[in-house]
Formats: C-alpha cells, sequence, structure tokens
C-alpha cells in the first residue's frame, strides 16, 4: 500500500474510534498561560492534583499559577469520562 492510502486509513480508523467514544478529546495534554480558561465537557470535575494551578467554575478551568494540573471529568451517573491534563508556562 502508498503512505497516502495508509494515512487516508488511519485518518478514518480516528474518526471512526472518535464517534464511538473510544477516543476523547479530553485525554489530550492542553499547553496554557496564566489567567486563560479552557471550557470541558462533562456534568463533574474533580480535581486530582494542581489545585494551586487550576480553579474550576462550573464547566470552566481558569488558569492561576505556573505547573501541571489533571482534573478528572465524569458523566452524570458518576461514571469516567477521561482526564483534562492542564500544562501552564510562563
Amino acid at each position: 500500500m502508498s503512505s497516502d492510502l495508509l494515512g487516508l486509513l488511519f485518518l478514518f480508523a480516528l474518526i471512526y474510534f472518535w464517534l464511538l467514544g473510544a477516543i476523547r478529546p479530553m485525554d489530550v495534554t492542553l499547553p496554557l498561560g496564566i489567567g486563560s480558561s479552557y471550557l470541558m465537557d462533562s456534568a463533574n470535575w474533580m480535581i486530582l492534583y494542581g489545585s494551586n494551578v487550576v480553579k474550576l467554575s462550573g464547566n470552566k478551568a481558569v488558569m492561576i499559577g505556573y505547573g501541571t494540573a489533571q482534573v478528572q471529568a465524569f458523566k452524570s451517573n458518576g461514571s469516567v469520562l477521561g482526564v483534562y491534563t492542564f500544562v501552564v508556562n510562563r
């Protein structure tokens, strides 16, 4: 197979798994700066670590310090959706 065809197959597989819910957009690392905010999907959140880095306000995470923070997201029934990792740089 050519590399173009393999790349196209990979793209379709990625979209397919994303549509199935196997790949969540929250399972990525987000580089942000102090004062920036990020709107999160899901019903409930819990800071796993980095409470000096991120502040939760509704479904918005606001960066308040430098470092790394992780926020776990939950469905309304309590099942885990994924983990947001926020990396706040200078």
